[in-house]
Protein backbone atom coordinates (compact mmCIF):
# COMPACT_ATOMS: atom_id res chain seq x y z
CA UNK A 1 0.00 0.00 0.00
CA UNK A 2 1.40 3.38 -1.08
CA UNK A 3 1.89 6.12 1.01
CA UNK A 4 -1.25 8.32 2.20
CA UNK A 5 0.88 11.54 3.22
CA UNK A 6 1.84 12.25 0.05
CA UNK A 7 0.30 15.85 -0.83
CA UNK A 8 -2.37 16.10 -2.96
CA UNK A 9 -0.82 18.72 -5.74
CA UNK A 10 2.26 16.16 -6.29
CA UNK A 11 -0.66 13.31 -7.24
CA UNK A 12 0.85 11.93 -11.17
CA UNK A 13 0.06 9.32 -13.49
CA UNK A 14 2.74 7.42 -12.26
CA UNK A 15 0.71 6.80 -9.11
CA UNK A 16 -1.83 4.03 -8.57
CA UNK A 17 -5.06 5.25 -8.38
CA UNK A 18 -5.46 3.39 -5.24
CA UNK A 19 -2.91 5.53 -3.71
CA UNK A 20 -4.50 8.43 -5.64
CA UNK A 21 -7.53 7.75 -3.84
CA UNK A 22 -6.22 7.43 -0.07
CA UNK A 23 -4.56 10.90 -0.80
CA UNK A 24 -8.04 12.38 -1.57
CA UNK A 25 -9.37 10.62 1.75
CA UNK A 26 -6.49 12.31 3.90
CA UNK A 27 -6.95 15.65 2.62
CA UNK A 28 -10.61 16.20 3.65
CA UNK A 29 -10.71 13.54 6.27
CA UNK A 30 -14.34 12.74 7.57
CA UNK A 31 -15.85 11.43 4.08
CA UNK A 32 -15.99 8.04 4.66
CA UNK A 33 -18.54 6.97 7.87
CA UNK A 34 -19.62 3.79 8.52
CA UNK A 35 -20.54 4.67 4.49
CA UNK A 36 -20.07 1.16 3.03
CA UNK A 37 -21.71 -1.17 5.64
CA UNK A 38 -24.45 -1.14 7.38
CA UNK A 39 -22.99 -3.98 10.71
CA UNK A 40 -22.63 -1.53 13.89
CA UNK A 41 -18.72 -0.90 14.63
CA UNK A 42 -17.01 -2.10 18.06
CA UNK A 43 -19.24 -0.36 21.01
CA UNK A 44 -21.94 1.04 18.63
CA UNK A 45 -25.82 0.72 18.35
CA UNK A 46 -27.03 2.76 20.86
CA UNK A 47 -29.70 4.95 20.50
CA UNK A 48 -29.35 8.86 20.10
CA UNK A 49 -32.03 11.29 20.39
CA UNK A 50 -32.85 15.19 20.42
CA UNK A 51 -32.10 15.93 23.79
CA UNK A 52 -35.30 17.71 26.06
CA UNK A 53 -38.78 18.11 25.66
CA UNK A 54 -39.99 16.95 21.72
CA UNK A 55 -40.92 19.87 19.97
CA UNK A 56 -44.31 20.07 18.56
CA UNK A 57 -43.65 18.70 14.74
CA UNK A 58 -41.18 16.40 16.23
CA UNK A 59 -42.15 12.38 15.45
CA UNK A 60 -40.85 9.19 15.48
CA UNK A 61 -37.59 8.57 13.37
CA UNK A 62 -38.03 9.16 9.40
CA UNK A 63 -40.72 11.79 9.98
CA UNK A 64 -39.89 14.36 7.76
CA UNK A 65 -41.09 17.40 9.90
CA UNK A 66 -39.60 18.87 12.92
CA UNK A 67 -40.67 22.22 14.81
CA UNK A 68 -37.52 24.73 15.28
CA UNK A 69 -36.44 25.08 18.41
CA UNK A 70 -34.64 28.26 19.01
CA UNK A 71 -32.33 29.08 21.15
CA UNK A 72 -31.01 32.82 22.78
CA UNK A 73 -27.10 31.06 23.49
CA UNK A 74 -24.57 28.98 22.19
CA UNK A 75 -24.95 26.06 24.45
CA UNK A 76 -26.70 24.61 27.17
CA UNK A 77 -27.64 26.14 30.13
CA UNK A 78 -29.60 22.96 31.72
CA UNK A 79 -26.40 20.82 32.09
CA UNK A 80 -24.52 23.02 34.15
CA UNK A 81 -21.43 22.13 31.88
CA UNK A 82 -20.15 25.41 29.88
CA UNK A 83 -16.93 23.90 28.06
CA UNK A 84 -16.69 20.57 26.25
CA UNK A 85 -15.09 17.59 27.99
CA UNK A 86 -11.52 17.78 28.01
CA UNK A 87 -9.84 14.46 26.53
CA UNK A 88 -5.63 15.58 25.51
CA UNK A 89 -5.61 12.63 23.26
CA UNK A 90 -4.77 12.77 19.09
CA UNK A 91 -8.80 13.56 17.62
CA UNK A 92 -9.63 14.92 21.49
CA UNK A 93 -9.09 18.50 22.73
CA UNK A 94 -7.62 19.99 25.12
CA UNK A 95 -8.55 22.91 27.77
CA UNK A 96 -5.78 25.27 28.41
CA UNK A 97 -5.95 28.54 30.40
CA UNK A 98 -3.67 31.17 28.83
CA UNK A 99 -5.02 34.66 31.05
CA UNK A 100 -7.25 36.07 33.61
CA UNK A 101 -10.28 37.12 32.08
CA UNK A 102 -10.09 40.54 33.38
CA UNK A 103 -7.57 41.08 30.15
CA UNK A 104 -8.60 41.56 26.64
CA UNK A 105 -9.57 38.40 24.63
CA UNK A 106 -5.87 37.16 23.94
CA UNK A 107 -5.02 35.79 20.51
CA UNK A 108 -3.69 31.62 20.67
CA UNK A 109 -2.37 29.82 18.24
CA UNK A 110 -1.58 26.34 17.62
CA UNK A 111 0.13 24.78 15.00
CA UNK A 112 -0.45 27.78 13.25
CA UNK A 113 -3.86 27.72 12.95
CA UNK A 114 -5.97 29.59 15.36
CA UNK A 115 -7.59 28.27 18.54
CA UNK A 116 -11.14 29.28 19.94
CA UNK A 117 -10.78 31.05 23.46
CA UNK A 118 -13.94 31.41 25.87
CA UNK A 119 -13.91 32.56 29.47
CA UNK A 120 -14.43 30.20 32.06
CA UNK A 121 -13.78 30.16 35.83
CA UNK A 122 -11.94 33.51 35.52
CA UNK A 123 -9.68 32.73 33.12
CA UNK A 124 -9.37 32.97 29.23
CA UNK A 125 -9.47 28.85 27.93
CA UNK A 126 -8.17 27.45 24.84
CA UNK A 127 -10.47 25.13 23.46
CA UNK A 128 -7.53 23.32 20.85
CA UNK A 129 -8.41 20.72 18.71
CA UNK A 130 -6.07 17.67 18.47
CA UNK A 131 -5.80 16.36 15.01
CA UNK A 132 -5.59 12.01 15.01
CA UNK A 133 -2.78 12.15 13.27
CA UNK A 134 -0.92 13.81 16.34
CA UNK A 135 2.12 11.86 17.80
CA UNK A 136 1.66 11.87 21.94
CA UNK A 137 3.73 13.98 24.13
CA UNK A 138 4.00 18.26 24.94
CA UNK A 139 2.70 20.32 22.84
CA UNK A 140 2.75 24.41 22.36
CA UNK A 141 0.44 27.34 22.29
CA UNK A 142 1.46 30.02 21.09
CA UNK A 143 -0.34 33.40 22.89
CA UNK A 144 0.54 37.13 21.40
CA UNK A 145 -0.47 39.21 18.39
CA UNK A 146 0.96 42.08 16.61
CA UNK A 147 3.82 43.70 17.90
CA UNK A 148 3.07 42.09 21.81
CA UNK A 149 5.77 39.39 22.49
CA UNK A 150 4.15 36.16 21.91
CA UNK A 151 3.95 33.72 25.29
CA UNK A 152 4.23 29.87 25.12
CA UNK A 153 2.39 27.77 27.21
CA UNK A 154 3.52 23.79 26.74
CA UNK A 155 0.51 21.31 27.60
CA UNK A 156 0.37 17.29 26.91
CA UNK A 157 -1.03 14.86 24.83
CA UNK A 158 -1.78 11.39 25.85
CA UNK A 159 -1.79 8.48 23.71
CA UNK A 160 -5.25 6.55 22.60
CA UNK A 161 -5.59 3.33 20.36
CA UNK A 162 -8.72 3.26 18.56
CA UNK A 163 -10.50 0.31 17.85
CA UNK A 164 -9.97 -1.48 13.84
CA UNK A 165 -13.19 -1.96 11.41
CA UNK A 166 -12.56 -4.37 8.49
CA UNK A 167 -14.93 -3.75 6.00
CA UNK A 168 -15.47 -5.94 2.69
CA UNK A 169 -16.36 -3.71 -0.66
CA UNK A 170 -18.06 -5.16 -3.47
CA UNK A 171 -17.90 -2.30 -5.44
CA UNK A 172 -14.50 -1.49 -6.70
CA UNK A 173 -15.36 2.00 -7.91
CA UNK A 174 -15.99 2.98 -4.38
CA UNK A 175 -12.26 2.04 -2.92
CA UNK A 176 -10.56 2.86 -6.49
CA UNK A 177 -12.47 5.48 -8.31
CA UNK A 178 -12.05 6.32 -12.23
CA UNK A 179 -9.62 9.41 -13.57
CA UNK A 180 -13.11 10.94 -14.12
CA UNK A 181 -13.84 10.71 -10.74
CA UNK A 182 -10.09 11.49 -9.40
CA UNK A 183 -10.60 14.77 -11.19
CA UNK A 184 -13.86 15.32 -9.73
CA UNK A 185 -12.72 14.66 -5.90
CA UNK A 186 -9.41 16.95 -6.42
CA UNK A 187 -12.14 19.83 -6.99
CA UNK A 188 -14.32 18.92 -3.88
CA UNK A 189 -11.32 18.39 -1.47
CA UNK A 190 -10.10 21.55 -2.43
CA UNK A 191 -13.92 22.93 -1.56
CA UNK A 192 -13.93 21.60 1.81
CA UNK A 193 -10.19 22.07 2.72
CA UNK A 194 -11.29 25.98 2.14
CA UNK A 195 -14.29 25.57 4.73
CA UNK A 196 -12.44 23.78 7.39
CA UNK A 197 -10.15 27.03 7.51
CA UNK A 198 -13.16 29.16 8.15
CA UNK A 199 -12.75 32.04 11.14
CA UNK A 200 -15.33 34.07 12.13
CA UNK A 201 -15.52 36.14 15.37
CA UNK A 202 -17.62 34.84 17.94
CA UNK A 203 -17.80 35.35 21.53
CA UNK A 204 -18.23 31.81 23.39
CA UNK A 205 -20.44 31.74 26.89
CA UNK A 206 -20.97 28.28 26.60
CA UNK A 207 -20.41 25.83 24.10
CA UNK A 208 -21.46 22.12 24.08
CA UNK A 209 -24.52 20.99 20.79
CA UNK A 210 -27.30 18.77 21.08
CA UNK A 211 -27.08 15.84 18.89
CA UNK A 212 -28.08 16.62 15.13
CA UNK A 213 -30.39 13.76 14.92
CA UNK A 214 -32.81 10.89 15.85
CA UNK A 215 -31.37 7.24 15.37
CA UNK A 216 -28.62 4.40 16.25
CA UNK A 217 -25.09 5.18 16.66
CA UNK A 218 -23.43 3.32 14.10
CA UNK A 219 -19.78 4.07 13.75
CA UNK A 220 -17.46 5.54 16.25
CA UNK A 221 -15.19 8.64 15.88
CA UNK A 222 -11.54 7.40 15.52
CA UNK A 223 -12.03 3.77 14.02
CA UNK A 224 -8.64 2.02 12.63
CA UNK A 225 -10.43 1.08 9.07
CA UNK A 226 -9.30 -1.32 6.62
CA UNK A 227 -11.61 -1.69 3.02
CA UNK A 228 -10.97 -4.93 1.75
CA UNK A 229 -7.70 -5.64 4.28
CA UNK A 230 -5.82 -2.83 2.44
CA UNK A 231 -6.08 0.31 5.47
CA UNK A 232 -7.58 3.61 4.75
CA UNK A 233 -7.98 6.85 6.99
CA UNK A 234 -9.20 6.68 10.41
CA UNK A 235 -12.95 7.36 10.84
CA UNK A 236 -13.53 11.18 11.65
CA UNK A 237 -16.68 11.69 12.44
CA UNK A 238 -19.64 9.35 14.35
CA UNK A 239 -22.40 7.85 12.33
CA UNK A 240 -26.30 8.03 13.26
CA UNK A 241 -28.01 5.52 10.74
CA UNK A 242 -31.92 6.27 10.86
CA UNK A 243 -34.88 5.88 8.24
CA UNK A 244 -34.25 8.67 4.79
CA UNK A 245 -36.13 11.23 5.77
CA UNK A 246 -34.87 11.50 9.37
CA UNK A 247 -34.30 15.39 10.13
CA UNK A 248 -31.13 16.83 10.71
CA UNK A 249 -30.58 19.40 13.02
CA UNK A 250 -28.21 22.23 13.86
CA UNK A 251 -26.31 21.35 16.95
CA UNK A 252 -25.63 24.78 17.48
CA UNK A 253 -26.63 27.83 15.97
CA UNK A 254 -24.11 28.90 13.14
CA UNK A 255 -24.00 30.21 9.71
CA UNK A 256 -24.53 27.95 6.54
CA UNK A 257 -21.04 28.56 5.01
CA UNK A 258 -21.75 25.65 2.08
CA UNK A 259 -23.36 23.11 0.58
CA UNK A 260 -23.11 20.67 -2.05
CA UNK A 261 -23.34 17.30 -3.57
CA UNK A 262 -19.92 15.05 -3.52
CA UNK A 263 -18.70 11.80 -4.45
CA UNK A 264 -17.42 10.91 -1.13
CA UNK A 265 -19.86 12.96 1.25
CA UNK A 266 -23.07 13.01 -1.10
CA UNK A 267 -25.28 15.94 -0.25
CA UNK A 268 -23.65 18.14 2.23
CA UNK A 269 -24.15 20.68 4.60
CA UNK A 270 -21.39 22.98 6.32
CA UNK A 271 -22.03 25.10 9.68
CA UNK A 272 -19.98 27.85 10.90
CA UNK A 273 -20.69 28.02 14.60
CA UNK A 274 -17.64 30.48 15.25
CA UNK A 275 -13.72 30.49 16.11
CA UNK A 276 -12.81 27.60 13.88
CA UNK A 277 -15.40 25.88 14.82
CA UNK A 278 -16.90 23.85 12.04
CA UNK A 279 -19.58 20.87 11.31
CA UNK A 280 -20.09 18.99 8.20
CA UNK A 281 -23.22 16.81 7.46
CA UNK A 282 -22.71 14.11 4.73
CA UNK A 283 -25.25 11.95 2.68
CA UNK A 284 -28.34 13.83 3.20
CA UNK A 285 -31.87 13.10 1.26
CA UNK A 286 -32.38 16.95 1.10
CA UNK A 287 -30.72 20.29 1.92
CA UNK A 288 -33.04 22.25 3.45
CA UNK A 289 -30.90 25.85 4.01
CA UNK A 290 -29.03 28.10 1.80
CA UNK A 291 -25.36 29.17 1.74
CA UNK A 292 -25.50 32.31 4.19
CA UNK A 293 -28.64 31.49 6.17
CA UNK A 294 -27.94 31.78 9.75
CA UNK A 295 -29.80 28.92 11.67
CA UNK A 296 -30.97 28.34 15.61
CA UNK A 297 -30.16 25.46 17.64
CA UNK A 298 -32.19 22.78 16.28
CA UNK A 299 -33.35 24.52 13.25
CA UNK A 300 -33.85 21.50 10.57
CA UNK A 301 -31.23 21.75 8.49
CA UNK A 302 -32.21 18.64 5.91
CA UNK A 303 -33.11 15.05 6.24
CA UNK A 304 -30.93 11.48 6.26
CA UNK A 305 -30.20 9.81 3.45
CA UNK A 306 -27.94 7.75 1.74
CA UNK A 307 -26.16 9.75 -1.20
CA UNK A 308 -22.16 9.59 -2.18
CA UNK A 309 -19.93 6.49 -0.95
CA UNK A 310 -22.50 4.71 1.30
CA UNK A 311 -24.88 1.26 1.43
CA UNK A 312 -27.38 2.61 3.72
CA UNK A 313 -29.05 5.69 5.31
CA UNK A 314 -27.19 7.43 7.89
CA UNK A 315 -25.82 10.90 8.82
CA UNK A 316 -21.79 11.27 9.38
CA UNK A 317 -21.23 14.03 11.35
CA UNK A 318 -17.47 15.83 11.81
CA UNK A 319 -16.80 18.24 13.71
CA UNK A 320 -13.44 20.39 12.91
CA UNK A 321 -11.88 22.76 15.60
CA UNK A 322 -8.38 24.60 14.85
CA UNK A 323 -8.80 22.37 11.41
CA UNK A 324 -8.20 19.31 13.43
CA UNK A 325 -11.32 16.50 13.30
CA UNK A 326 -12.33 15.71 17.04
CA UNK A 327 -14.73 13.98 18.36
CA UNK A 328 -18.41 14.71 18.41
CA UNK A 329 -19.37 13.15 21.41
CA UNK A 330 -17.23 15.47 23.32
CA UNK A 331 -19.14 18.57 22.70
CA UNK A 332 -22.76 16.58 24.02
CA UNK A 333 -23.87 16.58 27.38
CA UNK A 334 -22.58 13.91 29.53
CA UNK A 335 -25.80 11.99 29.58
CA UNK A 336 -26.81 12.84 25.92
CA UNK A 337 -27.50 8.83 24.90
CA UNK A 338 -29.12 7.95 28.60
CA UNK A 339 -32.54 6.05 27.87
CA UNK A 340 -30.97 5.36 23.51
CA UNK A 341 -28.69 2.38 24.30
Amino acid sequence: MKTRVCSLLALALSVSVQAQTSNHEAAAEGRNGSDLTELPSPASGRRVGVMGPAPTGRGSEGEGETARLKSTSRGNHATGRSLPRENPVPGGIAIVPVAPDTEPVPLVHYDNQRVLVMPHAGKWQAVVGLPLSLSPGPQTLHVGSGTERKREISFDVRSKVYAEQRLTIENRRLVEPSAEDLARIEQETEVIRAVFTTWSEFPFKFLQFRPPAQGRLSSLFGLRRFFNNEPRQSHSGIDIAAPTGTPVVAPLGGIVVETGEYFFNGKTVFLDHGQGLICMFNHLSRILVERGKRVETGEKIGEIGMTGRVTGPHLHWTVSLNNSRVDPEIFLPDNWSTGNK
